[in-house]
């Protein structure tokens, strides 16, 4: 389980905001949770080529969180600037979303557990160019144990393992359904 004392958020490349009202509402909840908790959230970005380009100047602006480089080629990642500052938090568990370029989340979350980190995707704000490929990306990511979560379930284990004096500042990022008749 997530536990929000252990927690960082990563959100890596252009986030699904502005294409996807369900997905940037969910990132929102998501931000604003790790927020109230004061869960750490870094900002993450890959080499892009041109169509990638447009798409990251479509996503919203992370002003106000640290970015850093993501550097998935390197052989010992616990070196780069990223693992690093990931390291710097003592958090181990890592909850990545954003968008499928160039195999960033999947590569970001390989090289997580590399390091001994636990690695957890939120599926419904960590959108691919194809949404043919979800699934396939998804299976990938469960085969190397890579947790495949969505917003709802990471937001309400971090509600359930939160101090008590938090947990009623968090519980209106809890998605009620409605009621049936």
């Amino acid at each position: 389980m997530l536990n929000p004392q252990n927690s960082i958020v990563v959100m890596l490349e252009a986030l699904p905001i502005s294409g996807d009202i369900a997905a940037g509402s969910s990132l929102q909840r998501v931000i604003s949770c790790a927020e109230a908790l004061s869960i750490p959230i870094f900002c993450a970005s890959y080499r892009l080529d041109k169509l990638e380009k447009t798409i990251r100047a479509e996503a919203p602006s992370s002003i106000g969180y640290p970015s850093f480089p993501f550097e998935p080629e390197v052989d010992e990642w616990q070196t780069t600037v990223l693992a690093q500052a990931i390291a710097a938090t003592g958090r181990r568990q890592l909850l990545i979303c954003g968008r499928w370029l160039k195999e960033g989340i999947t590569l970001l979350a390989h090289q997580a557990m590399r390091i001994g980190l636990d690695a957890y995707v939120c599926i419904d704000i960590s959108l691919p160019l194809q949404q043919d490929h979800l699934t396939t990306l998804q299976l990938r990511l469960v085969q190397h144990n890579i947790v495949v979560t969505t917003t709802e379930q990471a937001v309400r284990e971090w509600i359930a393992l939160s101090p008590s004096e938090k947990r009623q500042l968090t519980l209106p990022f809890l998605k009620i359904a409605p009621e049936r008749s």
